[in-house]
C-alpha cells in the first residue's frame, strides 16, 4: 500500500535496481510500548536482493529514537480546606485566621525539582501584598507525585482575593535541567471577612407586641402574623430556618430562606384565628454562623387575648344594714330598707367605665373599672320607706374591643300598717347610704352619704 500508516511491519519489492542506483522508502512509525523520558524505542530493515542469478543480503544498521520528557504539573489551592472558584469564597470572621494550602502533583513523566510557590493578594483593605507558602518536603518530585505546600494569615474585613503562582524545574536522573520546560501553573482563591448577626421582628395584625395581653381580639376573627427577618451582619446567611410555635408547643409556621444578603430584611407571614383568651407564639429563626461553627438564633414573642366579656348585677334588700339579705322583704311604715347592689365581671377581661343606675332610687353610682372576677357591692339605704317599692337596678360597662356590656336585676319592700300591705302612695322622706366594695380584690371599703327625699 501507499499509505502503511498504522502498520507495525512492512515488505516492499523494488523490482530492479541498477548500479548505483538508490531506493528511498519513508515509513512513519509511533511510540511502541508506552516508552516514557529517557528510553529509546528502536529498529531494525533486512533487504535482500539476487545478482547474476546469486541472492545477496544487504547490510543493515539499528535505527534508534530517544523518547523525550513532557513535564507538566497542576496546582490546586484552597482556602480552610475548600477550593473555590469565584468570590465570596469562603466566608470567616474578620480577625480569625486563614489557612491556605497549595498542592503542586506531578502530572508530567520526568522529575520536578526547585518548586516554588507565591501568592500575591488583594484585602478588603486594598493593601497588596505576597505570601510566600512553605512545605516540608524537599527534592525532586516524582511524576504522579503530590507536594503541599502552607501559608495562614489573619482575616480583614471584606471582600479578599489572591492568586498563586507555582514553578518548577524539569530535570533528568541525574538532577540536570531538561530542554523541555513546564509552564507555570496559576490559581485563585477568595474570602469574605466580617462579622455575622440575624434579627427577627414579628408583628400581630401589623402591630409589634411588647408583652402581655397583646391586642384584644374577637374569638374567631382572623389573625396574621408577620415575621421580617433580617441579616444584621456583613455575611450572607444560607438556609435560614424561621418556625413559630405556640405557648403549647404546638407549629404555627416554618420556612426556610435560602440566602440573605447582609442588610436584607425579607419578610414571612401566617394566618390564623383567635381562639378565646390569651395566646402567645414565639418565632425562631436560627442559621449557621458564616464567620464560626455555631448557630445564630433570634426569637420574638408577640401575643394577643381572644375577649369573651360580660357583666352580671343582682340586687337584694333588707330591714337591717347588715342584712341578711333577700329578694323581697315587709317592713313597717316609716322603716329604713337597705338595699345591696352586686356588680360582678363575669367575663374573661377587663371592664371599664363601670356605672350603677337605680332610677326608683335616683342614684347612679361610678365603680369604674373591674377585672375579670371582681366584685364591687353598693348599699343603699332608704331612711324612711312609707309605700312598697319595686325598683330594678341596671349595671353597665365597657370591654377591650369597645363593646358595651349590660345587665339588670330587681327586688322589692313591702309596707305593713297594723298588718296590712300598703299597695299605693308616694315614698316619705327618707336617707340614703351606700357602700362600694371590691370582693375579689378582698378590700371592702364604706362611703355613706345621707340626702333626705321630700
Amino acid at each position: 500500500t501507499a499509505n502503511p500508516v498504522g502498520a507495525t511491519a512492512f515488505r516492499v519489492v523494488a523490482g530492479t535496481l541498477s548500479n548505483g542506483a538508490t531506493f528511498t522508502l519513508t515509513v512513519p512509525t509511533e511510540n511502541l510500548g508506552d516508552l516514557s523520558h529517557g528510553q529509546r524505542d528502536t529498529n531494525s530493515v533486512s533487504a535482500t536482493g539476487t545478482y547474476n542469478g546469486n541472492p545477496v543480503q544487504f547490510v543493515s544498521n539499528e535505527a534508534a529514537v530517544t523518547v523525550l520528557a513532557t513535564p507538566s504539573f497542576s496546582l490546586v489551592k484552597k482556602t480552610n480546606g475548600v477550593e473555590y472558584d469565584a468570590a465570596p469564597g469562603a466566608l470567616v470572621a474578620a480577625g480569625s485566621t486563614v489557612t491556605w494550602t497549595y498542592e503542586v502533583t506531578n502530572t508530567g513523566d520526568a522529575p520536578l525539582d526547585d518548586i516554588a510557590v507565591s501568592d500575591a493578594f488583594t484585602d478588603g483593605s486594598g493593601t497588596t501584598g505576597t505570601l510566600t507558602p512553605t512545605s516540608e518536603a524537599d527534592g525532586p518530585l516524582l511524576p504522579g507525585e503530590t507536594r503541599t505546600f502552607e501559608a495562614t494569615g489573619t482575616a480583614v474585613s471584606g471582600q479578599y482575593q489572591n492568586t498563586a503562582t507555582a514553578t518548577a524545574t524539569a530535570v533528568d536522573d541525574e538532577g540536570a535541567a531538561l530542554p523541555q520546560q513546564p509552564a507555570p501553573q496559576i490559581d485563585d482563591s477568595w474570602y469574605l471577612a466580617g462579622e455575622s448577626g440575624l434579627s427577627i421582628v414579628k408583628t400581630t395584625n401589623g402591630e409589634e407586641v411588647a408583652s402581655a395581653p397583646g391586642l384584644w381580639l374577637t374569638p374567631g376573627s382572623d389573625v396574621e402574623w408577620a415575621y421580617t427577618v433580617t441579616n444584621t451582619g456583613q455575611l450572607p446567611l444560607i438556609d435560614v430556618l424561621v418556625t413559630d410555635v405556640d405557648s403549647e408547643g404546638t407549629l404555627v409556621f416554618e420556612d426556610v430562606i435560602d440566602r440573605l444578603e447582609p442588610g436584607e430584611s425579607v419578610t414571612l407571614t401566617a394566618s390564623g384565628t383567635a381562639i378565646v383568651g390569651q395566646y402567645r407564639n414565639t418565632v425562631t429563626a436560627e442559621a449557621s454562623d458564616p464567620a464560626g461553627e455555631g448557630t445564630l438564633v433570634a426569637a420574638d414573642d408577640s401575643w394577643y387575648f381572644g375577649v369573651e366579656s360580660g357583666i352580671g348585677v343582682d340586687k337584694l334588700v333588707s330591714a337591717a344594714e347588715n342584712g341578711p339579705w333577700t329578694e323581697t322583704v315587709e317592713v313597717a311604715s316609716g322603716a329604713a330598707t337597705y338595699w345591696q347592689l352586686t356588680v360582678t365581671n363575669t367575663g374573661n377581661s377587663p371592664l371599664t367605665d363601670v356605672v350603677l343606675n337605680d332610677p326608683k332610687l335616683d342614684q347612679s353610682i361610678t365603680v369604674g373599672d373591674l377585672l375579670p372576677g371582681e366584685a364591687a357591692v353598693v348599699v343603699l339605704e332608704l331612711e324612711r320607706t312609707t309605700q312598697n317599692i319595686e325598683n330594678v337596678v341596671t349595671a353597665a360597662g365597657a370591654d377591650p374591643l369597645g363593646g358595651a356590656v349590660t345587665d339588670s336585676d330587681d327586688a322589692s319592700a313591702t309596707v305593713i300598717v297594723q298588718g296590712l300591705a300598703i299597695t299605693g302612695g308616694g315614698l316619705t322622706v327618707g336617707f340614703l347610704v351606700f357602700a362600694l366594695g371590691l370582693i375579689a380584690a378582698g378590700a371592702f371599703f364604706v362611703i355613706r352619704r345621707r340626702r333626705t327625699a321630700e
